[in-house]
């Protein structure tokens, strides 16, 4: 029969008790903050906090319960707002000591909200207002009518957050009489010895918060809903509706007055300083790789350590597949570059499908002025570039209101008294904004319409995303964490029933002290918690040594686990001196540094980073070195993101042998002793923001940013908008979830103790500013600090613009070249495939044993639509014109020697690269393989306008714009098969080639190809560089920095710049695979014998010829016309082979000088996008 009252579920709760006698008190170092919401109203940041004194009034057991994870993990409502579930807002507190028959009790009261109470909160008044307040109270229970409950029909609004806070729940200074209750021993003797056990029971004053309740008009029942959660019963079953009734112990808590060491060795838990390694990076990974290195440094004679080392990088990279492979470590560096920096949307870019509805665009033109297409369709790319620069405008309109609304406040305030600012300026500036924001909110609407409507078969996929550099990462191994990042994946519970009622030879007390606390519960929870009492008294009397028999912990643990009672075991803890790990606070000291400035560039890059250039590093300052401090909350990430991993390949691994090794390393990344963070705030001071929590009202409050202004007090502000500097720890301390710290760096070593640093973060050259031990410093190098992204595109020839793919033209290719490597000739074809000729080396006799060699062009079949050079360049590509013109062209710019490096190139570069699984689609491997010229561009797009410092919301921006400097790129990794650039030639000057991959020694600077070489500052393109600017700038203000390639056309190439990820261009397989598989080779042979077959009616002349014994397809021969016949048509034959006993015809058989071609296509395409070989 089911019952009208809900069953208490009893929810496993872990309690936390640290004793804080005077000799503890003074024996450690503490940080124990409090939020100062206060602060909110003045314009400050109310998470600077204020320390807590800690005297002898503080001195007592502090107690504190940790949630369940299902309810400090919080979801994502369909408005992206953060939701986390409501918490037991009620707590009994009952403590036994050694003293038989007695207990004392108190009720925490958690969401009690008024001025008297215990911890700082934040709500919000009537008009909407925040207001500084306090919540959580406890009442102490002297009998049953102490206390009852005052708002039992009251909604619920507490959470694990707090007010908003992450670690609200977490740390014990945050939610005193909340989430922890502070015991000042009352009723027992401070000054004596003494063995104490607290049991902790959580409940929700109405049933309505509690998780366990069905949402109303839900039919869901109690097992769906602890599945939901993540907890199970362990045993028994319950009918109907349930409750949740937290409970968790902590037993014989030893309370000591004596100064002397803990004979039992709880304090070891606590980590020594000196043995805590400091590792700093880009991420996590990064930073793990820097202390891996530590151990490798020390064995550096031991290939098989460093092996490891590189193996284990590889391995929290996602590159282990590439570890046997000659470019692995590249590929690992890589993406340990791309992991340090950040995603934010790009926008959108519109495509089609090839559908019967796309609707003709009336215009019949192409807007970027190309070639115009086969179709051309209404465009939505046009009105989703005008939303997209819309929404950054408004995103922009949005930060300088809300600047301005914080410059006044700190104005207001008294925290800035520059007189650059003042009412009227801030009255002006907020007009200009308001109208930008109206304006830009009026195009966005508008584009919005325009996009209601776009062409049948249309779709928008995400446009290339912005990346920004991430705050750098501490990484801290050896502080002895214990805790996993997560809980197992079910917690298990149990109902009253499951409880001890006995233990060996205790039996329950009669009568049962602190059962008169039962009647503060509600009456559905009272039979539990009588239960959980006398489980309580059997463990505590148990642990009491002055108990008739007291049990070792041991023997204790071992009873729990022969009895197999996870949920029991779960909540029933013997006492230990708790260390949780959970705050890094920390303060540096950070030295700008400038990128360029007055025509002097202070870095160098080598074609993969930038170093600082040590005869300029002295004068690269900018500004006085500023100190910046925050407090980051620590996680064992490494440890997790390690063991998932090792899993996952477990889970995947080709056998057994294999998945069992990756267990193993899963068990023992999941032990490793490593806590991590972002050191949140380091890039904001280079934009002269500050990380800030605010809370904003008017227009203000529509900035979703978290960052504030942080301007100077005085007009000059030295500004960079690059985040490059060196930086270095003044302190650094470890404090745990009590308050009690560890000082890893302080005033005492700070000049001495070394840091770690990754090679992305390590000093770049011998200068160190401050004169600083290089141990302790790291090196920020170069950054743009803001979003931005480098685009690099395939561009329309004709414009120089990208296509659209709704205004297409009829090839963007500018053409495709082949190496002969029968003729040593270079094969030129027109974008569709269509040979127009070769340039070749011709030998003219100049003398006795002298001949002179000259480039020339010889027109190809099946037509001859160029017989000269003049002709031809009237018709091919301008951008493949401007690549042969240096070997055709009068006066010839090059030599014949520089024609035979080309060849050689471009026949040694497709050698190195790795070939596709399509290449054996053409007949062109029969003579070399085809490459492709395409006509690129390089652009580097920021999202909306970078901000210029604090006071650029009122046009007070710094002196060092980002505009003012240039960004060098590097095109092609030498290193990677896949990167399928032969060689590039910059903007329009195509007299020299930039070879990334070419294999002979360094030319010199007037050599036709330059070898670029990664590693080497010197060889790097210096014309290669671009301006960053806003995205939506357009490319007439500031266009792309176009570059042709000679690229191999299964291949991408990349661009790799220091300050953003790499980025790859591909060119899209539609356009490559229907040209490449009918890319005809001719071959030029002559002068050969061949006689005219005899004539059959309706077929083409044939000529007789031998044939190859692999003779495949259809083969035609072509000669061109005889010159003294004046004729222009070339003769096309058809091939008869000869047979060894034909007859020979009386007439004599005419010499041939022709090209021989393969006419058979190498694939047929099939239905469903399949293909066949012939």
């Amino acid at each position: 029969m089911t019952s009208p009252h809900p069953t208490p579920i009893l929810v496993p709760l872990r309690v936390d008790a640290l004793p804080v006698s005077g000799s503890v008190r003074k024996g450690n170092l503490w940080h124990r903050w409090m939020p100062a919401y206060s602060k909110a109203e003045r314009f400050q940041d109310p998470l600077d906090m204020t320390y807590e004194d800690f005297d002898a009034e503080k001195e007592g057991v502090y107690l504190h319960w940790r949630l369940p994870g299902a309810l400090r993990r919080g979801r994502t409502d369909p408005g992206g707002t953060p939701d986390f579930p409501t918490v037991p807002n009620r707590w009994l507190i009952v403590r036994r000591s050694e003293t038989p028959g007695t207990a004392h009790g108190w009720v925490v009261e958690s969401d009690h909200v008024a001025e008297d109470g215990t911890s700082p909160y934040l709500r919000y008044g009537d008009d909407g207002k925040p207001q500084a307040t306090f919540i959580g109270r406890h009442t102490e229970l002297k009998n049953k009518d102490s206390w009852s409950e005052p708002r039992p029909d009251t909604a619920l609004f507490l959470t694990a957050l707090g007010a908003g806070l992450t670690a609200f729940s977490m740390y014990q200074p945050y939610n005193e009489d909340v989430f922890s209750f502070h015991d000042r021993l009352t009723g027992i003797d401070r000054t004596q010895d003494h063995t104490l056990s607290y049991l902790v029971l959580g409940w929700y004053s109405h049933l309505a918060g509690d998780p366990l309740t069905p949402p109303p008009g839900s039919e869901a029942t109690l097992d769906q809903l602890l599945h939901g959660l993540g907890w199970y019963l362990q045993a028994g079953r319950v009918d109907g509706q349930g409750s949740t009734l937290c409970s968790g112990t902590t037993l014989a808590v030893r309370w000591r007055t004596a100064a002397a060491p803990d004979t039992r060795g709880h304090d070891d838990q606590m980590p020594n300083a000196k043995a805590i390694d400091v590792g700093f990076g880009q991420t996590w990974a990064d930073a793990k790789y820097a202390l891996d290195n530590r151990f490798g440094a020390a064995h550096a004679g031991a290939a098989p350590e460093r092996a490891w080392l590189n193996a284990l990088n590889a391995f929290h990279h996602d590159t282990l597949e590439h570890l046997g492979e000659a470019d692995g470590d590249l590929r690992t560096q890589e993406e340990q570059h791309r992991r340090g920096f950040s995603r934010s949307d790009g926008g959108s870019v519109w495509s089609h499908r090839a559908t019967g509805g796309l609707e003709p665009d009336p215009t019949g033109g192409d807007a970027t002025g190309g070639s115009p297409g086969p179709r051309h369709l209404h465009d939505p790319n046009d009105a989703q570039r005008d939303l997209d620069a819309a929404l950054r405008r408004i995103d922009e309109a949005r930060r300088n209101l809300f600047e301005l609304w914080w410059l006044k406040g700190l104005k207001d305030n008294g925290y800035y008294t520059g007189d650059d600012f003042d009412d009227t300026v801030c009255r002006r500036h907020r007009e200009r904004w308001e109208k930008a924001l109206a304006s830009a909110t009026g195009a966005a609407q508008e584009a919005r319409d325009r996009l209601s409507i776009v062409p049948s078969g249309a779709f928008a996929a995400p446009d290339q995303e912005f990346h920004e550099v991430s705050d750098p990462v501490v990484l801290l191994r050896g502080t002895k964490v214990t805790d996993p990042l997560t809980g197992d994946t079910a917690l298990a519970c149990r109902t009253g029933e499951h409880t001890l009622d006995e233990l060996g030879d205790l039996k329950p007390e009669s009568p049962m002290p602190g059962a008169w606390c039962a009647d503060v519960l509600p009456v559905h929870n009272r039979s539990a918690m009588l239960r959980v009492l006398t489980e309580f008294s059997l463990l505590h009397r148990a642990l009491t040594p002055a108990g008739p028999a007291a049990t070792p912990p041991t023997t204790l643990q071992d009873h729990l686990d022969t009895r197999a009672d996870e949920a029991a075991a779960r909540g029933i803890r013997v006492w230990t001196l708790p260390w949780i790990p959970l705050y890094l606070e920390w303060t540096l000291q950070c030295q700008p540094l400038a990128y360029a400035r007055d025509g002097t560039r202070y870095w160098s890059y080598d074609g993969t980073r930038f170093r600082l250039v040590e005869k300029h590093a002295a004068t690269a300052a900018v500004g006085d070195a500023g100190v910046l401090s925050g407090k980051s909350l620590l996680t064992p990430l490494p440890q997790y993101a390690g063991s998932r991993t090792a899993e996952q390949h477990a889970d995947n691994a080709p056998d057994p042998e294999q998945a069992r090794a990756y267990r193993e390393l899963a068990r023992l990344l999941g032990e490793g002793d490593l806590l991590c963070q972002t050191l949140n705030g380091v890039n904001a001071f280079f934009r002269q923001q500050a990380p800030t929590a605010h809370l904003a009202r008017g227009a203000a409050a529509a900035y979703s940013g978290n960052e504030a202004p942080k301007p100077t007090k005085t007009s000059q502000q030295h500004f960079t908008p690059v985040r490059a500097g060196q930086v270095r720890f003044l302190s650094l301390t470890l404090v745990d979830a009590f308050g009690r710290s560890v000082e890893i760096i302080g005033k005492n070593n700070h000049g001495i103790r070394a840091i770690h640093c990754s090679p992305a973060t390590r000093l770049s050259s011998g200068y160190v500013h401050g004169g600083h031990d290089r141990a302790t410093v790291a090196e920020l190098p170069p950054r743009i600090a803001h979003g931005a992204r480098l685009r690099f595109d395939i561009l329309d020839p004709h414009a120089d613009q990208p296509p659209s793919a709704f205004r297409p033209v009829l090839n963007p290719l500018c053409g495709w070249l082949l190496v002969n490597r029968v003729d040593h000739t270079l094969i030129v074809y027109h974008p569709d495939g269509t040979a127009f000729g070769q340039v070749q080396i011709h030998h003219q006799p100049s003398g006795p044993g002298d001949v002179v060699r000259t480039t020339v062009w010889r027109a190809l079949p099946p037509r001859p639509p160029a017989e000269t050079w003049t002709q031809a360049r009237a018709v091919l590509p301008r951008r493949l014109v401007q690549l042969l013109d240096p070997f055709l062209a009068v006066p010839r710019t090059r030599t014949t020697d520089d024609f035979d490096d080309l060849l050689s190139l471009i026949d040694q570069q497709l050698s190195s690269l790795a070939r596709s699984r399509y290449e054996h689609d053409n007949a062109a491997v029969l003579a070399g393989r085809p490459i492709a010229v395409v006509r690129a561009g390089l652009r580097l797009e920021t999202n909306g306008t970078p901000p210029a410092g604090a006071k650029s919301s009122f046009g007070q921006a710094g002196a060092l714009k980002l505009a003012d400097h240039r960004w060098p790129v590097r095109l092609g990794t030498a290193e990677l098969p896949e990167d399928g650039l032969v060689a590039y030639c910059d903007g329009d000057a195509a007299d020299t080639l930039w070879a990334p991959q070419a294999l002979w020694p360094v030319p010199p600077d007037t050599a036709y190809i330059r070898r670029v070489v990664d590693g080497d500052p010197d060889s790097q393109d210096p014309a290669l560089l671009l301006r960053a600017g806003p995205a939506d700038d357009s490319l007439t203000v500031r266009p792309y920095h176009c570059v042709t390639l000679l690229m191999d056309p299964w291949q991408g190439v990349r661009a790799v710049t220091d300050i953003l990820p790499v980025t790859t261009l591909r060119l899209p397989e539609g356009q490559a695979r229907p040209v490449l598989s009918h890319l005809k080779v001719p071959f030029a042979l002559g002068p050969l014998l061949a006689r005219a077959a005899p004539a059959e009616p309706g077929r083409p002349p044939e000529v007789v010829m031998p044939c190859p014994s692999g003779w495949t397809g259809t083969w035609q021969w072509t000669q061109p016309p005889r010159t003294s016949s004046g004729g222009t048509a070339w003769s096309v034959h058809g091939i008869a082979p000869a047979v060894p006993d034909t007859d020979l015809p009386p007439e004599r058989a005419p010499a041939r000088a022709g090209f021989l071609l393969n006419l058979t296509d190498r694939r047929r395409p099939l239905a469903g996008n399949r293909e066949e070989a012939p």
